[in-house]
């Protein structure tokens, strides 16, 4: 018999945050409305920029929208024609105005222009810049540097052989907007520049996506100019065979970059977030990939104030798209994620760390019961978890056979908690079956989100013996397994019957339990035994001058030995078992008349003769 036994396990976690919802806005008329940029303003407030067809004078405007520290909106303004216009990128400048990127269909000499924007704190339009070709251009991203400029960067048009390509188009104004120069790059076909940063040496660091390099697919595409724009090397970046982009960059306070983006899986269908750490020259120091069966993608990437990262996204569930937030420490491991959102598509297009330790994301959320979309302000609180709550498991067993369960259970001191199993489970026990050693965990949640997880608790499971089967020779039962047996007659254990040949005493139904080593058992199935069924294997003696009878007997006999005509001058009998072992054994003398011998054998014994 096996003791039953209970082992708790436990870990100690010296600080730990908690990440909650402080709250989600959400902005917009009737038509659709995303924002595509968030920053917290010098008020601890926040701007936002997007696109809206709710409001303003054409197809698409601009959307400049302010609100307080609690998300409440304080302001709007809308930019642009009766064309289509977006906006892209917004940050707050040394003078608390505002300085914002998109494209203009409205106005510029091609068909789409760069198109920048000065306003002041309130959000009135001090002037505006376009900057373009003859064909499209489009402004993704705007930073104002160090000499109270601005650095914009995007993508230009391009004919090449007769068809439309895309180059990456890098343009530098002074403060009041006038271009100081301009550059391209990229090969012959498509290549974006979505992102910009200045990089401490007063250049500037690009990411976007080439199909002119790398595997050609479309990849991860990083550049790294000096303060005039001259390209001073470029990487690009690919997990799959399928398309890889970059959308967000930054220098890392190491002087490498941390690039956000996706990756294309290996079947070409479904996106992953693809986050890339390179050093100060642009190598991989490493690569890390996160995903669903579905579409992953990180849209922006911040380093936080303790050397991780903060990245935001979106991640699809059944069919609908949720804000994903994620949290990694300096050397890319994930410390903890979070999706809002509703029952509807919700994307996170920007996100910050703000001035309390917590974050702000900026995206879009489709409007329940409608079939538009609406800004998306979420302001994620990240509370320092100072007391913190025990997490341990509770085990019924930690070593089991295999097809016994055991109940595993959650132990904390905290007074309300919810319960995430590694097995996907969330109760406080859980009724485990594993088929093989297997290992646990659990998260332990109190009810401010503080979170601690249990460490790893090992079942072992054993294996079972093979089941027995049992066979009759005469009024012997025996067992196919050489140790181990337990009899059971009718169910009910037999007292001191644990060898592997048994002799029944009453008819009835035997059972055989064979035990292995390990303390694990297995049962045969019934037998019926019936007496005087069976019978003695003669091997033909009648020829030697003997007899048994009556044969099938109960264990009591006679072997008759007859008169010695075949000239046999001693015989002798031996009983076997069905083993091989003898029960019984005598030497008969030269007999010269018939003989009777009256045998009873019990238990492999000898009982009366």
């Amino acid at each position: 018999m096996k003791t039953k036994f209970t082992i708790f396990f436990s870990t100690c976690i010296i600080s730990i945050n908690a990440q909650t919802v402080k709250f989600e806005k959400s902005y917009g008329g009737s038509v659709d409305d995303y924002a595509t940029s968030v920053q917290q303003t010098s008020d601890k407030g926040f701007i936002m920029v997007g696109t809206t067809k709710s409001f303003g004078n054409g197809k698409e405007d601009i959307y400049l929208l302010k609100t307080d520290s609690n998300g409440t909106e304080e302001w709007n303004k809308t930019f642009g024609g009766t064309g289509v216009d977006k906006g892209n990128s917004v940050q707050q400048t040394k003078d608390d105005g505002y300085i914002i990127a998109g494209s203009t269909a409205s106005s510029g000499a091609g068909l789409s222009d760069f198109y920048l924007i000065k306003t002041d704190n309130k959000g009135v339009k001090q002037w505006e810049k376009t900057f373009g070709k003859d064909k499209q251009d489009f402004a993704y991203c705007v930073q104002q540097t160090k000499d109270d400029g601005f650095i914009i960067v995007g993508g230009t048009q391009k004919l090449f052989q007769g068809s439309y390509f895309f180059d990456v188009y890098l343009i530098k104004t002074d403060a009041d907007g006038t271009k100081q120069w301009e550059k391209s790059f990229g090969g012959d076909v498509n290549d974006n520049g979505y992102f910009v940063r200045q990089t401490n040496d007063g250049g500037y660091i690009v990411t976007g996506n080439s199909y002119s390099f790398g595997d050609g697919a479309g990849d991860v595409y990083l550049i790294k100019t000096d303060d005039k724009g001259t390209e001073q090397w470029y990487q690009t970046f690919y997990n799959y065979s399928g398309l890889d982009q970059g959308n967000s960059v930054q220098q890392t306070t190491d002087g490498g970059y941390i690039v956000a983006g996706y990756t294309n899986d290996a079947f070409n269908i479904n996106d992953d977030t693809f986050i890339i750490k390179t050093d100060a020259q642009g190598s991989a120091t490493w690569k890390k990939k996160y995903g669903t069966t579905k579409i992953d993608r990180a849209n922006s990437v911040q380093q936080t104030n303790d050397g991780g990262f903060i990245i935001s996204g979106e991640t699809q569930n059944a069919g609908f798209s949720d804000v994903y937030v994620m949290k990694m420490d300096a050397s890319g491991v994930k410390e903890w994620d979070k999706t809002v959102g509703g029952a509807k598509d919700d994307k996170g297009k920007s996100v910050q760390q703000t001035k309390d330790g917590g974050y702000i994301i900026a995206g879009e959320t489709k409007i329940s019961g409608a079939n538009y979309s609406d800004f998306y302000l979420i302001k994620i609180e990240n509370k320092s978890c100072a007391t913190f709550h025990t997490a341990s498991i509770a085990a019924s067993n930690s070593t089991i056979c295999k097809g016994e369960s055991v109940t595993l259970t959650a132990v904390t001191n905290a007074t309300k908690a919810s319960y995430s199993w590694s097995n996907n489970l969330a109760t406080k026990s859980i009724a485990v079956n594993p088929f093989i050693s297997a290992t646990y965990t659990v998260k332990v949640i109190d009810s401010v989100g503080c979170s601690n997880t249990s460490v790893i608790k090992t079942i072992t499971v054993n294996q079972l013996p093979s089941q027995p089967t049992i066979t009759q020779n005469a009024n012997t039962l025996a067992s196919s397994a050489a140790a181990g047996n337990q009899w059971y007659l009718n169910g009910t254990i037999i007292a001191n019957a644990t060898s592997q040949i048994y002799s029944p005493t009453q008819d009835g139904n035997y059972t055989v339990k064979v035990i292995n080593a390990n303390g694990c058992s297995v049962i045969s199935n019934a037998f019926n035994y019936t007496s005087g069924t069976n019978g003695i294997d003669e091997f033909g003696i009648s020829d030697f001058g003997f007899r048994i009878f009556p044969n099938p007997n109960n264990g009591k006999f006679i072997i008759e030995i007859m008169n010695n005509e075949q000239g046999i001058m001693n015989n002798g009998v031996k009983i076997y078992n069905v083993l091989g072992q003898v029960v019984y054994q005598s030497e008969i003398i030269n007999p010269k008349s018939e003989r009777n011998l009256f045998l009873t054998i019990r238990n492999n014994k000898e009982i009366s003769s």
